[in-house]
């Protein structure tokens, strides 16, 4: 029987590639691979949707699978019975992130396009257009009126969240030492990109994989306690620091996939303007598909260093997801292009959006160098040219 995660993350890819099918022109191009995320919503079989989620009592989960940490938050360590439905919500593919001279000061830009950033901007859009549904009584995820303090709509009883990702985030979360099977492929594929495609540093690494470590093009952010050192083989990085997205020449102002990442598992997905409307919505799940993966580091990376952190209003607390892989490898993925060792390939230049509809249509946008694609001339500052426009009555 398939695990939860493969479950999960099967669905996701089938609904990329649904997607490719209906619009194949959105396909990667064969050189090409880019990193992908998708948020999928669990229903379980024991409860119906018409039931206001509360605030302790995840039926995903059984009641020994809840385990209190000594600050008194909550870690999911596993799935109950299989979810009766599951549903894609929106999903996402992307790579890129513009450099700080770059940036727009009209806010008519996507400063961050990687896939998960992407996918939960996608989520927000979705939660903005489920509390107008809401309030005409037509909503299948959230109730309005209630009795949750300030917050005018609750997620109903029962329904989760769960992130399938195609590939590590970005950042402290892909630090972590190579193992055997990733070092193959990392030598099979110098043959292919050219020693030019490795830094100076990686060819010295002393040929022992446990003194070697996966990297990130995430940098340190600047004047930080402590940095990156350089140094060949398992030195290269330190971990537990917060990294600047990499940008072409220039450097970022986003935060890493793994610091946004972490921030979400604290002070939830719904960001500081659904925050009037909705208490925070936390992760069930992450499942990340087949890749490089060291559940430790990952687990620390997202949760552990928010150890520090407490909140005593606003809902707010140290959140845990259930962290699992999956055995399914994503076909247009960086995973797939290292396993690819006779052909060349480079990250894919566009970032791909989708997102439900509450009337179970479907939004589908392409996003290049932060623009909607087509943006061109006058038309770039329109707000017809911006991504994911809400088309309210």
């Amino acid at each position: 029987m398939a695990s939860s995660s493969d479950r999960l993350v099967k669905l996701a890819f089938s609904s990329f590639s649904n997607l490719m099918v209906r619009q194949p022109t959105l396909t990667p191009a064969a050189h090409e691979w880019t990193n992908f995320a998708a948020i999928v919503a669990t229903f379980p079989a024991s409860v119906s949707p018409n039931q206001t989620q509360g605030k302790s009592d995840n039926p995903l989960l059984t009641s020994s699978e809840s385990v209190a940490l000594d600050d008194g938050s909550v870690v999911q360590e596993g799935f109950s019975s299989p979810p009766q439905k599951m549903e894609t919500i929106c999903m996402a593919t992307g790579t890129k992130c513009l450099s700080a001279s770059a940036m727009s000061e009209r806010g008519d830009l996507v400063h961050d396009s990687h896939a998960e950033v992407l996918a939960r901007r996608c989520l927000m859009r979705f939660f903005y257009q489920e509390c107008l549904n809401s309030i005409r009584g037509s909503s299948d995820f959230l109730d309005f009126g209630g009795s949750h303090g300030i917050h005018r709509f609750t997620v109903k009883r029962g329904i989760g969240f769960h992130l399938v990702v195609s590939h590590t985030p970005c950042g402290d979360a892909s630090i972590f030492p190579v193992q055997p099977e990733d070092r193959q492929v990392i030598e099979k594929r110098k043959k292919v990109d050219g020693p030019e495609e490795f830094s100076p540093k990686r060819q010295k690494t002393a040929t022992s994989i446990h003194e070697d470590t996966h990297r990130t093009g995430a940098k340190c952010v600047p004047n930080a306690t402590a940095c990156d050192s350089y140094l060949s083989g398992k030195d290269y990085h330190i971990i537990g620091a917060l990294r600047t997205k990499p940008g072409r020449g220039h450097p970022t102002l986003s935060m890493s996939c793994s610091d946004k990442m972490m921030k979400w598992n604290v002070l939830g997905l719904q960001g500081a303007l659904l925050s009037d409307f909705l208490g925070p919505i936390y992760l069930v799940s992450l499942c990340i598909a087949k890749c490089p993966f060291n559940f430790a580091r990952i687990r620390q990376s997202l949760v552990g260093r928010s150890e520090k952190f407490s909140f005593s209003t606003g809902g707010f607390r140290r959140h845990a997801p259930v962290i699992s892989q999956s055995d399914l490898i994503f076909s247009h993925g960086k995973h797939q292009a290292d396993l690819d060792v006779t052909t060349q390939k480079s990250t894919c230049h566009k970032s791909i959006l989708w997102i439900r509809n509450g009337d179970s249509s479907s939004s589908v946008e392409v996003i290049i160098n932060g623009k909607k694609q087509g943006a061109t001339g006058k038309s770039k500052l329109s707000p017809s040219s911006r991504w994911v426009t809400p088309s309210y009555d």
